[in-house]
């Protein structure tokens, strides 16, 4: 579909929204019930393999009987002439990932404020045994609440999970997913067995470290970062920023173990973690 198309089965484009490796998205209205969507259509090549559709279908019905206030509602999924779609709600408020190119570094307490109601959602989420597979800021979304406050929702549930099971990616070894977040589970097709809530307690704590230092720990060429996940120690928070409590510091370096048992048990036990890194003394300028 064209960005000039007008409609999409019941739903009148308004314009598109964002293009990425696996979807366009576009703002629409859904012409039954007056509404405005985001529709998201699945790029073609993706429903080559015959039994992707039935899979994605099958993954994004799940991900829609999901009901919680920082998980993205999904309204309406389905394959209209074989164009495979999604219709959510509409968020328009950007994205973390929007948040930190044009602010750059949060504080600690922006950081747990943020990340308290994604860490719910994932435990949410895993309760009911889904895992996300790309917890990143692209994939949070925010909103300001009728208090002014900022309300973070973690949208892309269930995409990564249909994407990785096609035989075309096994067979060719792609990675599916965002190398700069992703487990070592993630990367290394020998330890795939072990994908899992843990998984996505990783990608938190890149999403956390990127929050309070600018940048991922990893980053490079595609080699460089697969290596890093897998076999180096992050450069140091506190080496990057000097007002990182060591505790949080600290918490953030138990969820980026390489080994999935020795993360976190949970994502709101990691944040609770960060929320509870007493802060550094401020310093008081000497007298002049």
């Amino acid at each position: 579909m064209t960005d000039q198309a007008r409609s999409f089965g019941k739903y009148e484009i308004l314009g598109p929204l964002g293009r990425g490796g696996f979807a366009t998205v576009y703002r629409a209205r859904d012409a039954t019930l007056d509404r405005e969507v985001a529709l998201k259509l699945l790029h073609p090549h993706h429903t080559l393999e015959p039994d992707f559709a039935q899979r994605f279908l099958q993954e994004a019905r799940t991900v829609a009987s999901l009901s919680h206030p920082h998980i993205i509602t999904l309204y309406e999924v389905g394959d209209l002439d074989g164009q495979l779609f999604l219709a959510m709600e509409l968020v328009d408020g950007g994205t973390l990932q929007g948040k930190l190119q044009g602010q750059g570094p949060l504080d600690l307490e922006a950081c747990v404020a943020l990340l308290g109601g994604i860490a719910d959602a994932l435990d949410y989420a895993h309760s009911r045994g889904l895992v996300h597979r790309d917890v990143k800021p692209a994939n949070i979304l925010l909103k300001t609440s009728h208090r002014g406050h900022l309300h973070p929702i973690l949208s892309d549930f269930g995409l990564v999970k249909a994407l990785a099971q096609s035989s075309e990616l096994t067979r060719s070894g792609a990675l599916v997913g965002t190398l700069e977040y992703m487990a070592p589970e993630q990367i290394d097709a020998d330890l795939g067995a072990q994908i899992g809530p843990a998984t996505d307690i990783y990608a938190l704590g890149i999403v956390a470290y990127h929050m309070l230092s600018g940048q991922v720990p990893f980053s490079g060429s595609t080699a460089n970062v697969m290596h890093g996940h897998l076999h180096k120690t992050p450069p140091a928070l506190t080496d990057l920023r000097a007002d990182v409590p060591p505790a949080a510091a600290a918490a953030i370096q138990r969820a980026l173990a390489k080994a999935p048992g020795d993360r976190f048990p949970s994502a709101t036990s990691f944040i609770q973690a960060l929320a509870a890194a007493p802060a550094l003394p401020k310093r008081v300028p000497p007298p002049v």
